[in-house]
């Protein structure tokens, strides 16, 4: 997990009840945590162990002039495309899944309703919202690790400046997710590392 710190959190307890909710949000908080869940539980000493891991954002530098042009070296000159007719129903992808979220910008209701409608997508049940002044687009890296968790379909709302950003596409790679756009229908996961190598090209000749 580049982007994800990840912190186990053991709590002891009399008998196999649950851990309270805001005895785990206490915890969530003092870590600065954006996701926790349940990893183990067991008996130690006559006593109930209840384990949980908690993930937080590690701290990510910019890239260096150098570091893209390793990147772009590191691309297979061999890299397909699927076009966007090609691509297949969003809603046979997304089948069964989860809907999340992920907007970058301003966010378009009306025109995000009007994708869902034409797709027959259900309303996401979690949204994660990105502003444009955030380089190291920190919900996004939430928004994919959340989706790979939940094995969710992540959509994204968003304007052309993502797409210019040579981490979004690291970010993307991190986990095989399925994704699709509402803003660019070439957006898909067999396109990703087009996509990249067209963004690395223009950064580093």
């Amino acid at each position: 997990m580049s982007y994800i710190d990840a912190t186990l959190v053991e709590f002891e307890r009399k008998d196999i009840e649950n851990v309270p909710t805001e005895l785990l949000l206490r915890q969530k908080a003092k870590l600065s945590s954006f996701y926790y869940e349940l990893y183990d539980s067991y008996l130690r000493g006559g006593k109930y162990i209840v384990r949980y891991m908690f993930y937080t954002l590690k701290a990510a530098r910019r890239f260096t002039a150098g570091q893209l042009r390793k990147q772009f070296a590191a691309l297979s000159p061999q890299i397909g495309t699927v076009m966007p007719e090609e691509q297949g129903p969003a809603a046979e992808e997304a089948a069964g899944k989860e809907i999340i979220l992920y907007t970058y910008g301003a966010a378009d209701e009306e025109k995000l309703c009007a994708y869902l409608r034409k797709n027959r997508l259900a309303a996401p049940s979690v949204r994660f919202a990105e502003s444009e002044t955030s380089p190291q687009l920190e919900e996004l890296k939430k928004a994919t690790f959340y989706t790979f968790r939940k094995d969710a379909f992540l959509l994204l709302s968003h304007d052309s400046r993502l797409l210019e950003n040579p981490l979004f596409y690291t970010v993307l790679e991190e986990y095989q997710i399925p994704l699709r756009s509402v803003d660019f229908p070439w957006l898909c996961r067999k396109n990703l590392r087009l996509m990249q190598a067209m963004t690395l090209y223009r950064m580093v000749k």
